[in-house]
């Protein structure tokens, strides 16, 4: 294995192994069906969604073990017996299904390579491009094809006998199989990324990296806030339904940028690390009914949208949205079979739907973050100066950064670091001055300035005066 950040499939080519005969290949598949010439041959061809591809892989590549009370061997799949290992599958140049079964001569006959694909946070895992699965149970045959081009999502290509019994087994066979694709997915209890490839329109997802619960640090009040108002609702859910009560859940977390909602949602991943949790952000908005899809799915799960603002403005402000509406209508649609907990987060309530935010079961609770109390700046600063040491009183460090936000304190202190580097000619002391968190200081609420400013063009602009 090795660990690729991009989240897509790579594919490399093996060099071939000696040539084989391949004039037989048609009639070695169609013997192995046990096929005479008064038979005919029951194909079916199944698409899926190009994110489960790799779960499709995982099915097939005897990751099955002993369910659904079959015999399990060495060389199995779930119990369906495959050929031994050296005839697993057969790896061909151009090879769809339907063409090795039509074509009485095959040319061209060896191995075509490995796909590459992510199958966790820093792994993945080679499996076999266009591999045939000669799968047995008893006296039933069946053969499996993975096919997948670059142009098109993945496809299971499938060839068994035309017989009523053989076609209900294939059928049988196929729902176990998606069963355990939902089961055992890669993706389940992880936190993930939605991504909307932009070559083909299909829906992907990254894998984003765990929660470490020792550097994540809340205020203890919003950590008893989170308990009552969401955390204790996910974890007792089972009791609630047999109470009578809904057990669908979604809370808003409205503040400025910086102020802590990327790590509150992260903590609460750490807290259920049994759901499967999806950070949705405004480039896959209009996607937002595959994402809701993929999450039952994958339940218990929490869907978490970022800058809920950008889509959920208020009505009366003449900024409807039909996304908004997509928002509601999924939100209404949550059942608690579905077992999905909502998290929007909010720059600012101020022009939210109201429609959103004051019905339960929609939205059932706010949390208001504020810049941080001087107790909480203190553990911050102490937590970003952990590497360096810092020659002035905690006290007026702790003053002169009141108002800031912990990603604005972050700043701060690295500011601080580079101008510590300038000042220090040599070898870095890694020492901070008071001097070098004013100085940072300055530096940050000067480009929050300049950021506030309004430009038209390239140049600024002064109002114009009236009446003078």
């Amino acid at each position: 294995m090795s660990g690729s950040n991009n989240g897509k499939s790579e594919r490399s080519r093996e060099q071939s192994p000696p040539a084989h005969n391949p004039s037989n290949l048609r009639t070695r598949l169609k013997n192995f069906l046990r096929m005479g010439d008064h038979h005919d041959i029951n194909r079916l061809d199944l698409e899926f969604e190009t994110y489960r591809l790799v779960d499709l892989h995982r099915a097939l590549d005897l990751s099955f073990s002993s369910h659904e009370g079959f015999t399990v061997s060495t060389s199995s799949l779930g119990g369906l017996l495959v050929k031994g290992m050296n005839d697993q599958f057969e790896q061909l140049r151009s090879p769809h299904l339907d063409t090795l079964l039509s074509v009485e001569t095959w040319s061209g006959f060896g191995w075509t390579g490995k796909e590459r694909l992510r199958t966790g946070p820093g792994r993945t895992t080679d499996f076999p491009r266009h591999a045939l699965y000669l799968v047995t149970q008893g006296a039933h045959r069946l053969i499996l094809q993975v096919y997948h081009e670059e142009a098109g999502p993945p496809r299971l290509l499938i060839a068994s006998r035309g017989s009523h019994e053989e076609i209900e087994w294939t059928s049988e066979m196929l729902e176990r199989l998606r069963r355990w694709m939902a089961r055992h997915s890669c993706y389940r209890t992880h936190l993930l990324q939605p991504i909307q490839e932009a070559s083909t329109g299909e829906l992907t997802f990254k894998f984003l990296s765990p929660p470490d619960s020792t550097e994540i640090r809340l205020p203890e009040p919003l950590r008893d806030e989170l308990e009552q108002s969401f955390l204790r609702f996910r974890r007792q859910r089972g009791i609630l339904k047999e109470l009578g009560f809904e057990a669908r859940r979604g809370i808003l977390l409205q503040g400025e940028p910086g102020t802590g909602k990327t790590v509150t949602c992260r903590y609460l991943k750490s807290e259920l690390p049994d759901h499967t949790f999806f950070v949705v952000d405004s480039n896959v908005f209009h996607v937002l009914d595959s994402v809701f899809r993929v999450a039952r799915a994958l339940a218990p799960s929490v869907v978490i949208i970022e800058d809920v603002d950008m889509i959920a403005q208020d009505r009366r402000a003449g900024l409807q949205s039909w996304i908004l509406g997509d928002l509601l209508n999924l939100l209404d649609g949550i059942q608690d079979r579905d077992d999905v907990g909502i998290v929007l987060t909010s720059n600012s309530g101020e022009f939210l739907e109201r429609a959103l935010v004051d019905r339960p079961g929609r939205i059932d609770h706010v949390i208001r973050y504020q810049p941080p109390p001087e107790e909480q700046r203190g553990h911050l600063l102490r937590s970003f100066t952990r590497h360096v040491t810092v020659q002035m009183e905690e006290t007026v460090l702790v003053s002169m950064t009141a108002g800031l936000t912990p990603a604005q304190i972050r700043e701060v202190v690295k500011r601080a670091c580079i101008q510590s580097m300038g000042r220090q000619k040599g070898t870095w002391s890694k020492t901070l001055m008071e001097e070098d968190f004013k100085c940072g200081l300055q530096s940050l609420r000067k480009s929050r300035e300049i950021g506030r400013e309004k430009r038209i063009g390239l140049t600024m602009v002064e109002p114009a005066r009236f009446g003078t």
